[in-house]
């Protein structure tokens, strides 16, 4: 299976879009947690995976090889993003430029879930939503984190390929995260 990988044919490389072009955007969205800056960098995470395609060995799984590009990738868009806020900010600070931002709407991924009584899909929704806002709360490597392993259910062996640390590391890590998340989530977990 891995001599597959290795020939790096653009038909292969087009059924691995079909494949993993969800799970990426997801995991972008998540990062981001902006639905066009996830669909821009889920974009160049392909373009330049094709770019690369024909150099995969196979050494890791195509998933792994994916997933490090696209954390890559948004730590990288992030970074950009700061010193264009920060530049905006001293722009509008100096007077030079008297319009506020404008507020960025952000978007559920997952469908509406309407099954049951109502009450209890406008429970679920409420709960989802506050599960969301306290995710987007966290620290970009704990929202990560738990993003891999608890949304997307990569294995600790994946993260720690995918992240460059070992399983022990990355258990650490995702207990804090976990914890903080509960932390956020308390007054609903409470009721």
């Amino acid at each position: 299976m891995r001599g597959w990988f290795r020939r790096g044919s653009a038909e292969n490389f087009e059924s691995i879009v079909e494949q993993y072009y969800e799970k990426v955007f997801r995991l972008a969205y998540r990062m981001l947690q902006s639905y066009e800056e996830a669909a821009d960098v889920t974009q160049d995470v392909f373009l330049h995976a094709y770019r690369g395609w024909s150099g995969f060995r196979g050494e890791s799984q195509v998933y792994t090889w994916l997933y490090r590009i696209t954390i890559n990738m948004c730590k990288n868009r992030l970074k950009q993003l700061q010193r264009i806020r920060r530049h905006e900010t001293q722009i509008i600070l100096t007077g030079e430029q008297s319009e506020g931002d404008e507020g960025e709407e952000t978007h559920l991924v997952e469908p509406e879930d309407f099954s049951n009584s109502p009450e209890t899909a406008v429970g679920r929704k409420e709960l989802r939503e506050a599960i969301e806002r306290a995710l987007n709360e966290l620290p970009l490597d704990y929202r990560m984190l738990i993003t891999l392993r608890d949304i997307e259910g990569l294995s600790y062996e994946d993260i720690a390929k995918i992240l460059g640390c070992t399983i022990a590391a990355v258990k650490a890590k995702l207990f804090r995260a976990r914890t903080h998340l509960r932390e956020k989530l308390r007054p609903y977990l409470e009721e």
